[in-house]
């Protein structure tokens, strides 16, 4: 499919070439059936080259985000590794974990509500 591609983009650079070079010498002047169509053919290239880009970005984007989501669940496999590192390294500090916001905040405003001091919060 690359081949194909880059194929039609070498044809039309090379005509969109030629066009340009015999226009700029005066050799097309005589033909007056392509002078008329000169910015025709020039609109029918630079949309060939931005439909090849067009594509050929969409591809990319593709790509990435395949590659993306083949890495998520490693990603998440180390990410819980090294937070379980630094966990288990941490002596005497609790660590709760809670299934949604509310549960946390529920959780938060009664431990404050109960409290006898407060040093500092932080809320991650």
């Amino acid at each position: 499919m690359k081949l194909i591609e880059y194929g039609f983009l070498f044809i039309t650079a090379g005509i969109c070439l030629l066009i340009s070079c015999l226009d700029l010498a005066g050799m097309l002047d005589s033909n007056s059936w392509i002078v008329a169509r000169i910015p025709s053919l020039t609109l029918l290239a630079i949309g060939s080259v931005a439909g090849y880009l067009i594509l050929e970005r969409r591809g990319k984007l593709n790509d990435i985000a395949a590659s993306l989501s083949s890495n998520h669940s490693e990603m998440l496999r180390l990410i819980s590794e090294s937070t379980s590192s630094t966990i288990q390294s941490l002596d005497g500090v609790e660590i709760i974990s809670f299934h949604s916001d509310a549960d946390g905040f529920l959780y938060l405003s009664n431990r404050l509500q109960t409290a006898r001091k407060v040093d500092d919060i932080a809320y991650v």
